[in-house]
């Protein structure tokens, strides 16, 4: 029950700040840009940390994919809540 509520908090959360950096007329390219590089320099810091982890090109193919795809999402998301409004796009 708690992964539900913390899953409706996120997606709210990223579609209201999505919403008001287009109020803003802020760059949404750059904001998702900027959300991806915070995310890898967690996720190496974690990575740097953490001893029992090995790296290997197939992880890393994935990840990059994967960071493709999502930035790809974020993208329609954010195309989505200039055109429709946040409500629409988060029930979407």
């Amino acid at each position: 029950m708690i992964n539900l509520l913390l899953t409706i908090l996120c997606s709210t959360s990223i579609a209201l700040i999505l919403k008001y950096n287009d109020t803003k007329k802020g760059n949404a390219l750059l904001l998702l840009s900027g959300n991806y590089f915070v995310a890898s320099l967690i996720s190496l810091v974690i990575f740097i940390i953490n001893d029992d982890t090995t790296l290997s090109l197939e992880s890393t193919l994935l990840g990059a994919f994967l960071g493709v795809v999502f930035l790809g999402s974020f993208i329609a998301i954010t195309q989505a809540v200039r055109i429709a409004g946040t409500a629409i796009a988060t029930v979407s």
